[in-house]
């Protein structure tokens, strides 16, 4: 059986928790761009952590892939990757494509876990 495809992310981010990580998003737009042409606003969204917890660091990047993502339930995320050519020609091909979303941190650090556990 093939190994489902996998958009990892190494914390829990802010716009993580308007999805449905449970099930698999669906890859609907990949574009290669420069950071310097994306609103200050646009990346504070896409970078922000759960909690106060900061933004993922984007230093060093200057071009990336903008990719978006639909949920089971419609959706739409973005999620940034650096660019190579290698990456834009495997995102640019999946398109359409399945993902399961893995988020290498703890659950305990999810929006949902306090839901999960009937706190809220």
């Amino acid at each position: 059986m093939k190994k489902p495809k996998e958009i990892r992310f190494t914390k829990w981010l802010q716009k993580l928790a308007m999805i449905d990580c449970s099930q698999p998003v669906t890859l609907i737009h990949a574009s290669p761009t420069r950071i310097s042409r994306l609103p200050s606003a646009f990346l504070q969204y896409d970078t922000k952590f759960t909690g106060d917890r900061g933004f993922y660091n984007l230093d060093g990047y200057s071009e990336i892939i903008l990719l978006m993502f639909a949920d089971a339930s419609g959706t739409a995320f973005t999620t940034l990757r650096p660019y190579t050519p290698d990456k834009w020609k495997y995102y640019s091909q999946q398109i359409g494509q399945q993902f399961t979303v893995v988020v290498r941190e703890p659950i305990t650090k999810s929006p949902h876990y306090k839901l999960l556990l009937g706190l809220q």
